[in-house]
């Protein structure tokens, strides 16, 4: 997968020879570090790095810290994208006055989906049809995510408390920058034709993982915005118990009823809210 992710950026519009591509060997155990130095072998403006500490924001910042160029571009490496994607990087940076920029994303499959999986749980919402500025409550995705560089390394980098990291699934680094970045009045930015097309492993083909997703999302957000007290702690358990009783009895006759709709669909649905309920007590 991470060879279909660089081909595709290097096969763009725009020569090479305008930009960089860093590779960040996260401690792989297979033959990423061979792929790597075969990419550095032939292309001058690609470089290999390598970062010890498992996760999303160490890799990151070791980017960061040897990137040569003002803008910084994070794109997933499970991913693949279209040919006018520097390009259309590039538009933006010269035409508007973002610190932040980013798109979206669309899953694609290499194994079939099971019937009660849904593709928009595994997409990033089309913000906007044209490029424009993000309200305060739409954030980009960290898999599309343009930043300058100096305004990330005034923030310090990616937190690394945030984020997946070793032996647990993370969320949030992403969303805090963004969130420090308007505290200092900087603008956010999307672009529709910045789509990445994201490779849906097949570990969230399970239940456990969305599940585990909704509370772990919650717990990191609640970390970001500050830490509940003791007794907003106890009311949102407290709803948290009540939802999940009630969402059991109301979602229970679909199950009976609808004929697509599985039993996988009635748990998610039945401990989605509970979940994050949940969550952001433990925060």
């Amino acid at each position: 997968m991470l060879k279909h992710c660089i081909d595709s950026l290097i096969d763009q519009s725009i020569p090479l020879e305008q930009y960089e591509i860093i590779i960040v060997d996260n401690n792989s155990s297979d033959d990423t570090p061979a792929l790597i130095k075969e990419y550095c072998k032939k292309y001058d403006n690609i470089k290999g790095l390598t970062e010890k500490s498992l996760g999303v924001s160490a890799p990151r910042n070791t980017a960061m810290a040897a990137a040569k160029y003002e803008w910084l571009a994070f794109i997933d490496d499970d991913g693949w994208v279209e040919k006018d994607f520097v390009a259309e990087t590039f538009h933006v940076i010269q035409h508007y006055d973002f610190a932040c920029f980013g798109g979206w994303f669309i899953p694609w499959y290499r194994k079939p989906k099971a019937a009660w999986l849904k593709d928009e749980w595994f997409s990033y919402p089309k913000f906007l049809e044209q490029t424009g500025e993000l309200s305060a409550k739409q954030d980009i995705p960290g898999g599309v995510f343009m930043i300058k560089k100096q305004a990330l390394k005034d923030l310090g980098g990616f937190p690394t408390h945030l984020g997946m990291r070793e032996g647990k699934i993370g969320y949030g680094e992403d969303n805090w920058v963004q969130l420090e970045l308007r505290k200092k009045g900087l603008k956010i930015g999307f672009s529709p034709k910045l789509l990445l097309h994201h490779l849906v492993a097949e570990y969230k083909y399970d239940l456990s993982w969305h599940l585990k997703k909704f509370y772990n999302k919650a717990k990191d957000w609640q970390h970001i915005k500050g830490r509940l007290s003791f007794v907003q702690k106890l009311k949102n358990n407290l709803r948290g118990a009540l939802m999940l009783v009630y969402l059991l009895l109301k979602n229970f006759p679909k199950l009976i009823i609808k004929k697509d709709y599985y039993f996988n669909n009635y748990i998610m649905d039945s401990l989605a809210f509970p979940l994050r309920m949940f969550g952001s007590a433990a925060a």
